[in-house]
């Protein structure tokens, strides 16, 4: 039996009580699916509650997109062995040994966690998330839509209706970035007031954006088609030998807007090569970690079918492409192969500057730069230098409009999940329902959850404040006292992986986070 590393230290009265009723000290766990698979599983769980002396259990029966009980409105989970009804079984054990049971619902995420579908979205495409150029998020659920959330106000309301559960957990009931919730539902939706959606889509140059970088100075023998606006050149050509290296001087990221799509698609068209090549090189990966280089695998694939090459396979193709993702490292063996390939006639593509690997003069010939700028990070406006097939132009917009309308779908976008729990909220009118959401507004900003807003819908919200220090809760204590008081906040402490001490000074404090006796 596996319980999850994250518990919560609070105390919380469940179920519906009056004011005169004993108020009931919480001693809960957070248990995954894969401790309810089959009876022994679960009897292992209770055996081990019961040892731990636990009373609630925040049990995950929705996950990937799969029920951990019989359900008319989607699969049973796989894993389950046949027959057997696991919530059923879990909410008649747990009642016998006095222990409360909560269904724990994975809301955005409902395909599997490598990316692809599960089976909601396999029968509903048309519920998955896009971006702004039209890309999909193939496992995340976009809840602008009234369809999904019908669709949870019927999960929520099969539970209730046939199970003798003492709450609804809602979690991930946001969205994954702010660069996702572009669907042309959710833009006519917000544009129907004359607003220009390429002030939100950002098709063209010039364009005010977040950028982050580390990039290559000292421009040498490349042209610079673009650059921003701290003079960090942003597009680089060089032309080197018979072949041409192309730089976008900064962390590129798949369909950051419309425009950065649209200058990798127009460079694979001018470049005009037969193949498409993505390197990997070990030496950037196992410092960096496998997920960006695996982003720009997966976003070239998208566009053209590509070939996985590392140095020992590096042969020149005078007719090939070679895409560099965020290669900071390159060895010598590699760069020498890649001189012998541009000066062919191949072409390369670098995704951020390989400001490790500048030290090898051939690299700074090849690239026609000749040394490291410094990181940057933040909004910028990327201005085109000349005119270029690369680089798409269109009509300039003010810093003021965009930011204007930005700030305004950001909170669009915020209001559809506060719809969303709304509406699960309307389904659920004597069921007690939790959230777990971002610890404060700025983190929360992030993922697009206003949940400050949601307390009339919510019995309780726990913050997920995965802390190690006093003082780190401390801020974000004095942030829910100032903005909501703290009678329905029920901070999630991580206290497994090592030991914290979060009860030094303030009594008061103390009792909120080591636990909470308290009703509404």
């Amino acid at each position: 039996m596996k319980f999850l590393c994250i518990i919560l230290i609070c105390s919380l009265l469940l179920g519906t009580l009056e004011p005169e009723q004993p108020q009931l000290e919480i001693r809960g766990v957070w248990v995954e699916s894969s401790s309810l698979i089959s009876q022994a599983k679960i009897d292992e769980t209770l055996n081990r509650m019961d040892r731990g002396h636990f009373n609630v259990v925040n049990a995950l029966v929705f996950e990937q997109g799969y029920s951990s009980w019989n359900s008319q409105l989607t699969e049973m989970s796989p894993d389950i062995e046949s027959g057997f009804d696991p919530l059923q079984y879990l909410t008649e054990e747990a009642h016998k040994r006095g222990i409360q049971v909560h269904t724990w619902l994975i809301v955005g995420p409902v395909g599997l966690w490598d990316g692809e579908k599960g089976p909601v979205l396999t029968n509903h495409p048309e519920w998955a998330l896009q971006n702004s150029c039209g890309g999909t998020f193939k496992n995340w659920l976009d809840l602008s839509q009234d369809e999904v959330r019908h669709f949870w106000c019927d999960i929520v309301s099969e539970i209730v209706q046939n199970y003798s559960v003492d709450g609804i957990h809602l979690d991930y009931i946001r969205y994954p970035g702010k660069k996702w919730g572009y669907n042309s539902q959710s833009l006519n939706r917000y544009t129907e007031a004359h607003i220009d959606q390429n002030l939100l889509l950002k098709p063209t140059l010039p364009l005010y954006n977040l950028f982050e970088g580390n990039p290559l100075a000292e421009v040498t023998t490349a042209d610079v088609l673009a650059e921003f606006d701290n003079k960090v050149p942003a597009v680089v050509l060089n032309q080197y030998g018979q072949g041409d290296v192309l730089l976008f001087n900064w962390y590129m990221t798949p369909c950051e807007t419309q425009a950065a799509q649209e200058m990798v698609e127009r460079a694979f068209e001018f470049l005009d090569k037969e193949r498409t090549y993505v390197y990997y090189a070990p030496e950037t990966v196992d410092i960096y970690g496998w997920d960006p280089f695996h982003s720009i695998w997966t976003w070239m694939n998208n566009m053209n079918e590509s070939y996985w090459l590392e140095a020992e396979w590096f042969e020149p193709d005078p007719d090939g492409v070679v895409v560099f993702p965020y290669t900071y490292y390159l060895n010598e063996e590699a760069v020498l192969k890649l001189e012998k390939h541009v000066k062919a006639g191949g072409a390369a593509i670098f995704l951020d500057g390989p400001v490790f690997a500048m030290k090898f003069p051939e690299l700074r010939d090849i690239i026609g730069m000749n040394a490291v700028g410094d990181y940057f990070w933040g909004t910028y406006t990327l201005t085109p230098v000349k005119e270029h097939d690369i680089i798409p132009r269109g009509e300039e917009y003010s810093i003021t409009q965009v930011k204007r309308t930005e700030k305004g779908y950001d909170q669009f976008r915020k209001d559809q999940v506060t719809e969303t729990v709304k509406q699960i909220r309307t389904c659920l009118p004597d069921t007690v329902l939790t959230a777990a959401v971002f610890h404060n507004k700025q983190s929360a900003d992030y993922v697009l959850q206003d949940w400050y807003s949601w307390m009339d819908y919510l019995d309780y919200a726990m913050p997920m404040a995965y802390v190690s220090e006093l003082e780190e809760l401390e801020e974000d204590l004095n942030e829910w006292e100032r903005a909501l008081g703290l009678d329905q906040i029920l901070p999630g402490l991580s206290v497994v992986l090592e030991e914290i001490k979060l009860c030094k000074k303030r009594s008061q404090r103390c009792h909120i986070v080591q636990f909470r006796k308290h009703g509404r």
